[in-house]
């Protein structure tokens, strides 16, 4: 006759413990969820960039924004009046798109330059395009706002149908916002205000990119030179 050994004591937890250790395993191999677009990249200088696409990165999402315009010089006026004030410079067009990209792949960044400011009596410069190229192809293509004029109207802004994402899938297109005319002389030859870049602006590119610059007040004696568009800037996220 068989006897049943009763176990009082307490038992070792070999199946919960080997589970445990099999979700701890799994929790390590497994990246996050976010983890496939960890990483950013901004270009808010001026100038040419090449970037070069990691391994495992099969998609590139994109935010490009244009230079905006420059402020409009302003008009001189004949003691004790001051004369016509600059209009604004007009803000950029801003881009969102994502990119099919294969590792090893060369991107070409162009961040633009913001318009260069209305001298006096002279409208301000036009920003420049930023674009991005993926190998020999145009991907990514924005335009930048125009300038101010001397005296009064306010720069257009950088238009939506003035970019573009031919080399992927375009999220969003914003344009720009056009300057503020200049104030009408006598003791109201104010400087127009710049046009803001077209919305939403990564947060990690510089305060005032992509915006236009201030119209120059009007002067007594002499008119003044406006103020500079905002730079353009770029960034990738992977």
């Amino acid at each position: 006759m068989r006897t049943a050994t009763v176990l009082t004591g307490p038992r070792p937890l070999r199946g919960i413990a080997t589970a445990a250790a099999g979700c701890a395993l799994v929790a390590a191999v497994l990246p996050p969820a976010h983890a496939a677009r960890a990483h950013s990249v901004t270009y808010s200088t001026p100038g040419t960039y090449t970037f070069t696409v990691p391994p495992g990165i099969t998609r590139i999402d994109v935010a490009a924004t244009a230079g905006g315009g420059g402020g409009g010089g302003s008009m001189a006026g004949a003691f004790p009046v001051p004369g016509d004030g600059g209009g604004g410079g007009g803000g950029a067009t801003t881009v969102r798109c994502s990119l099919a990209v294969g590792p090893g792949g060369v991107l070409t960044l162009d961040v633009a330059a913001g318009g260069a400011a209305g001298q006096p009596s002279r409208w301000g410069g036009k920003g420049d395009y930023s674009v991005v190229t993926v190998g020999s192809t145009r991907a990514v293509f924005v335009a930048g706002g125009f300038g101010g004029w001397p005296p009064e109207p306010g720069g257009q802004g950088g238009a939506p149908a003035a970019g573009n994402c031919d080399g992927g899938t375009r999220v969003t297109i914003a344009g720009g916002v056009a300057g503020a005319p200049g104030g009408r002389g006598g003791f109201h030859g104010h400087g127009g205000a710049g046009g803001a870049a077209g919305q939403p602006v990564p947060s990690t590119c510089p305060d005032g990119t992509g915006r236009g610059g201030d119209g120059a007040a009007g002067g007594v004696f002499t008119g003044y030179a406006g103020n500079a568009g905002g730079n353009g800037c770029v960034v990738l996220t992977y």
